[in-house]
Order: structure tokens, then sequence, then C-alpha cells
């Protein structure tokens, strides 16, 4: 598979391989940020293995080295806002968030394969997923934080299940979390 896709690529890679629904985000120059054509990518997918009764797990990785997910596509959004298209932008955040939680609520197991940055909209779906695995390169974090954000994409509920505070803390920075750390913590499964 190309590391550089081109423009007209599938912005998701989506396949049946034996028992196994396989989507593979494919964005790695953006990494992976979620733009509406992913997001609707991955709902349809999501829909298709959901009735298919040969499929008994979905598997979603990334074609980037970089990044799982970047989280929602900022720029996207913020074209919507300055072209005037102020319902365009909601709809597109809300588009994220349902599928946030048809990831959470999917009725077959979902396993995140998560190598490199998971951010914000990645965390969610990565942690949402019933099975989030971490290599020794992935970083959790949800940077919208710093700029004054509320974290989103589920998140408040992610992070309303970790120990002590350190979800407020969390919440508050934008700090970051490695693949050990998440595992340690409970997000996410760590494989070397």
């Amino acid at each position: 598979m190309s590391r550089h896709p081109s423009a007209d690529a599938p912005v998701a890679l989506i396949a049946r391989q034996g028992r196994i629904g396989r989507i593979t985000l494919n964005r790695p120059r953006a990494l992976n940020a979620l733009n509406g054509a992913l997001v609707q990518q991955l709902s349809d997918a999501f829909e298709r293995f959901r009735t298919d009764d040969s499929v008994w797990s979905v598997v979603i990785d990334s074609s980037s080295p970089r990044a799982f997910c970047a989280g929602g596509d900022i720029a996207e959004v913020h074209a919507h806002v300055k072209a005037g298209a102020l319902a365009a932008a909601r709809d597109q955040c809300d588009a994220e968030y349902r599928l946030d939680l048809e990831i959470a609520a999917y009725p077959k197991p979902v396993v995140s394969l998560v190598d490199g940055q998971a951010m914000g909209g990645g965390m969610g779906i990565a942690c949402h997923a019933s099975h989030a695995v971490a290599t020794e390169r992935a970083r959790f974090a949800f940077p919208e934080c710093v700029i004054g954000w509320v974290p989103d994409s589920g998140a408040s509920h992610l992070l309303s299940q970790l120990p002590g505070r350190l979800g407020e803390y969390l919440a508050l920075t934008g700090a970051a979390l490695s693949g050990e750390e998440a595992a340690a913590l409970g997000i996410a499964v760590h494989v070397d």
C-alpha cells in the first residue's frame, strides 16, 4: 500500500478479510483527520458490516506511520464557518459524534490498532472500540483542550472513568499519554 495516496484515492480502505471487516484510514498527509467524506465512509462501512452475518468483528487501522487519527478535520469545519455554512459545520461535528456512539454501541467486537497519534476525535474512534490496542509509538491526547475546546467525541465519558482526578487533569491540560500509560489506565491494551 502506498504511503502517499493520490488525491482521488479513497479516504478509507474497506474490505472483508475472512470473518473480519477491515477499515484502514487513508488520509496520511492529513494524519487521517476526520473530514466529512471519511466520517461518511466509516459510518457506511460499520453499517454494512453490522448487517453482514459473515463478519464477526471489525478492525480499524491506519495507512499512516505517524498517526492513527489526528481527530476532526478542523480546517474543513473552519472552511464551512468562513463560508457562512454554519449548518454544514454543525452537521460535520454531529456526524463525527454519531460515529463515536455507533462504535461504542456496536454489536460486534471492534478492534482499533493505534500506532502513532490518536488525538481528539481519533481517540473517540480508537477508545470507544471494544478493544483498543496501542503500540509503543502510540500517543493519546485531547489537544483541543489547550485551545479551550471542551473535550469531545465522548471524551467526558472516557476521562470520567480514569482513577483519581487524572481525567480532570487531562481535560484541563491536553497532556498526552503513551501507549503504555494508556494501557495502565485501562484505555487501551499495550503491545510492544
